[in-house]
């Protein structure tokens, strides 16, 4: 139950919002990118503070391997294995006598042999595990999620070497590939899959992740003058298509699930990478979007003021590794509203869109939040020590959502690895990789309120 003094903090902020609606509908966003989560100045300063980072050489070195097979493969070989349907989960892709993992090569879909049984493997044949993991498919269904995901990788580090080294050929060729998957998938239809649209894998959850990769490698690009104009219309259209006939419901959101902070994420990234504005208002709930037109949508100040505790920012329910993941996203999309809120006030004021601002009525339960999260992290803050989800994500929220709370950041240790470390962009400069905030050995809950209490905000 909220206490008197949350419902006045949530009623004057109801009013603060209803003011800034006029001001709203008629400014003009003065676009600059990059914005969201890549605001980090120019080329030049990135490529000097990668010089002075001891671990920036490897991490540049691991965004060249993700890169290198996107970069060596003609348009031809890239065309050839598009998948033209849509695909399944990944644990599809297995041998169907010993059921291990098949090695996976992303221009290599039928030419596939076991390591183990050292036989061949038809990858039109149905998956044996089929039935077990609930998504029927054959073995190449697994294979092309697993594709899905390399891409979305490939373009992701592609998109970030040129945001560091400023060399065309990465921000030419990132555009080139989103460019011609936009034109190959066009024909790929939006099915019903679970009660949500879905385009290229097997649920909305999937395609979200694909598309704010995309959205994010975009927006590293944005920016080069030698990317065509025609290729900027094709990866718009590309991310248009995938929000509105896949991660969007027109509607607004209905549902309470944990996917949502995705599905969000998604569509808040696609509309910066586009300068769709529409987008962003139906993630922060502001003009159509906004709980007078759609009490019922679940934008971000709805999951905000009904998912979380209002006095230390836990979820309502138990804390599983999957509200480990949407605390992840929440974090990235505070970050992008934040930016977003400093590149154009008046077109997003931070009442409405600013989280960690003193005007939003959501900027304590926010920050009591993340730190919360951060309680379960180790004193390296690069792993967590329960959930699921935990090793994967403590990183990631950590250096998020440090960037709006504090000036104090975890480090962006490069160990996790994968398509979501950003570390070389984000890691502040004057932050050693050795520095990290001291972290809370009680459970969140009360490492959020050992945390919060004795900070003024």
């Amino acid at each position: 139950m909220l206490n008197g003094a949350a419902v006045t903090v949530l009623s004057v902020g109801a009013i603060i919002l209803a003011l800034m609606s006029c001001a709203r509908a008629s400014a003009e966003v003065k676009w600059r990118h990059p914005v969201g989560e890549y605001d980090l100045g120019r080329l030049g300063e990135l490529a000097a503070e990668a010089k002075a980072r001891p671990w920036a050489e490897a991490y540049i070195r691991d965004l060249q391997q993700r890169a290198r097979p996107w970069l060596d493969h003609s348009d031809e070989d890239f065309l050839a294995v598009v998948p033209r349907r849509r695909g399944q989960v990944k644990e599809l892709f297995i041998c169907p006598e010993c059921r291990k993992r098949l090695p996976f090569d992303p221009f290599k879909p039928d030419d596939v042999v076991c390591p183990v049984c050292k036989q061949a493997v038809d990858t039109s044949q149905t998956c044996p595990e089929t039935d077990r993991w609930g998504y029927h498919g054959t073995i190449w269904h697994g294979w092309a999620e697993l594709w899905h995901y390399e891409f979305a990788s490939g373009v992701g580090a592609l998109g970030e070497l040129y945001m560091i080294t400023g060399d065309d050929e990465y921000a030419i060729r990132a555009s080139c590939l989103l460019s011609l998957f936009s034109q190959a998938a066009e024909g790929l239809p939006a099915e019903v899959v679970g009660g949500f649209n879905a385009i290229y894998m097997y649920h909305r959850e999937g395609d979200c992740r694909l598309i704010a990769r995309w959205a994010e490698a975009y927006e590293c690009i944005r920016g080069c003058p030698a990317v065509p104009q025609s290729e900027h219309e094709a990866v718009q259209r590309l991310l248009r298509r995938s929000v509105d006939e896949g991660a969007l419901d027109a509607d607004g959101y209905e549902t309470d699930w944990n996917d949502i902070y995705g599905w969000h994420r998604a569509v808040l990234l696609s509309g910066i990478a586009c300068e769709q504005r529409s987008y962003i208002e139906f993630v922060f709930g502001a003009g159509d979007y906004s709980p007078d037109r759609l009490p019922e949508h679940r934008s971000l100040h709805y999951v905000i003021k009904h998912h979380l505790r209002p006095d230390d920012g836990t979820f309502w329910e138990n804390t599983t590794g999957y509200d480990f993941a949407a605390y992840v996203y929440m974090a990235q999309m505070l970050v992008a509203g934040h930016m977003l809120s400093r590149m154009d006030r008046d077109a997003f004021p931070p009442a409405q869109f600013d989280f960690a601002h003193p005007t939003s009525p959501f900027h304590r339960p926010m920050r009591r939040a993340l730190y919360g999260y951060l309680g379960y992290c180790l004193p390296d803050g690069t792993q967590i020590v329960v959930g699921d989800y935990g090793q994967r994500y403590s990183l990631f929220t950590g250096k998020w959502g440090n960037r709006v709370v504090r000036r104090r950041h975890y480090p962006c240790l490069v160990t996790l690895g994968g398509d979501e470390a950003h570390g070389l962009l984000l890691q502040p400069a004057g932050v050693s990789e050795h520095q990290c905030r001291p972290s809370h050995p009680e459970s969140a809950l009360s490492g959020s309120r050992a945390g919060v209490a004795d900070s003024k905000w």
